[in-house]
């Protein structure tokens, strides 16, 4: 079912008002894996925003993120003292590693609304005067804690080097690059943007030479992954973790940090609407592998049951109307009061399939004024 800007932002605003305690209560949490599943909310409320224009939703995004950096603890390192997220650990502790250091995928997942927020309000010449405040506090957040804390040239953990590049690709280059190209946005000191630049460009030569093309769409890293051999016997990308890089190409190509055009965005939607859906409007699954297999995936034994699209595949909507019908009927499944396709059983488990979901879909009517640069949807 084609739904209507009207009757999905009707529905987002739905089921924003029905999760609220629950999106209260997490970001009040400080714990950097609660925050790891939020910012899938997050990035859905945030999608909605750009794509509408709504103040209201940009209020209900930016008030969780302020309550996020106020559980943040201080920790000293090297270069200063730095304001980060625990993680709970077995026994629910809340917890910073014996060197004082966050949980990395966690933290960079977690923060990576709060950029993307800073740079959607930097970008809109009413939100730049009226959200100052918060648009700084967010860019401020996540410059210091996350980039100077990881990449500054002296006292970085890393020195001023992308440690993840010359090997399999990592999710923390999705995320450096993801946050990096936001950050492009969401200041207005060169120097800075130079840095983020830098690293986003890095990481989008990188990831050019793994794109291949497989059919009508792309694969990467086929058969070659060296890491998570314990869930992933293919030792190809699974469908679940693989969302981030489509959302990086986007986030990349909206930013002008990545020469990853339209026609590459376009061939990343014929890997979600060719390679991995079932074919079916009606009953959808996605397959658990980016080559389109459904071998098992650690505890998604089944065939399609790790085919969760939501968290970053759903961008590709605005950008191709079938991967936005696709979309579409992955919504249908997850509003019906029965669930009856148990490749898509992870919509009825939590809010977070469907609020990223309506988000993502919404942005199809997303204008140049959040993002100058951005290339128009067909």
């Amino acid at each position: 079912m084609m739904r209507t800007q009207s009757e999905l932002l009707s529905l987002h605003k739905n089921l924003i008002a029905q999760n609220q305690a629950q999106i209260e209560r997490d970001a009040r949490s400080g714990d950097s894996q609660t925050y790891y599943n939020l910012s899938y909310i997050l990035h859905g409320l945030l999608s909605a925003v750009e794509g509408t224009g709504d103040e209201d939703l940009l209020r209900a995004a930016i008030a969780p993120m302020h309550a996020m950096i106020e559980r943040a603890v201080e920790t000293k390192r090297p270069g200063g003292t730095f304001k980060v997220w625990r993680q709970k650990n077995k026994i629910g502790n809340l917890i910073l590693d014996s060197l004082g250091r966050p949980n990395q995928l966690s933290t960079f997942q977690g923060a990576s609304p709060l950029a993307r927020c800073a740079a959607i309000i930097n970008r809109n010449p009413q939100w730049k005067e009226q959200f100052a405040v918060d648009a700084q506090r967010f860019f401020e957040f996540v410059d210091r804690n996350l980039i100077t804390f990881y990449f500054d040239q002296e006292h970085g953990e890393y020195k001023g080097r992308i440690p993840w590049l010359n090997m399999t690709w990592r999710d923390m280059l999705s995320w450096t690059g993801i946050i990096a190209s936001y950050l492009t946005h969401a200041s207005q000191d060169e120097t800075k943007r130079a840095v983020y630049f830098s690293l986003a460009t890095q990481i989008a030569n990188e990831f050019a030479t793994k794109l291949q093309p497989f059919g009508p769409g792309w694969i990467w890293e086929a058969g070659t992954l060296d890491y998570d051999l314990e869930r992933n016997t293919t030792r190809t990308p699974d469908t679940s973790h693989a969302n981030r890089e489509p959302m990086m190409l986007i986030a990349m190509h909206e930013a002008s940090s990545a020469d990853f055009d339209f026609a590459g965005i376009a061939r990343m939607a014929r890997t979600l609407t060719d390679t991995l859906w079932n074919q079916s409007f009606s009953d959808p699954a996605f397959a658990n592998y980016i080559d389109g297999g459904n071998q098992p995936y650690g505890a998604a034994t089944k065939a399609y049951s790790n085919g969760l699209i939501y968290a970053g595949w759903a961008y590709l909507a605005r950008y191709d109307f079938k991967a936005r019908q696709v979309c579409e009927a992955a919504l249908d499944v997850a509003l019906q009061e029965k669930n009856k396709n148990f490749a898509l059983s992870h919509l009825h488990q939590s809010a977070h399939g469907r609020i990223a979901l309506s988000g993502h879909l919404l942005r199809v009517g997303m204008s140049t004024l959040a993002y100058e640069k951005t290339t128009q949807a067909a």
